[in-house]
């Protein structure tokens, strides 16, 4: 129990990590797009 209770938990630090990653990408991903279509627009 106690070996499984253990997996059970680095799995979910594991999963807390990517969510917050993915959190933190969706935030920042409209500014990124913004600035790679103006640089874009400033290209051609």
């Amino acid at each position: 129990f106690q070996r499984e209770s253990h997996r059970v938990h680095q799995w979910l630090d594991s999963a807390r990590s990517r969510l917050s990653y993915w959190e933190q990408e969706s935030v920042s991903l409209p500014s990124r797009l913004d600035t790679s279509e103006n640089q874009l627009q400033r290209f051609l």
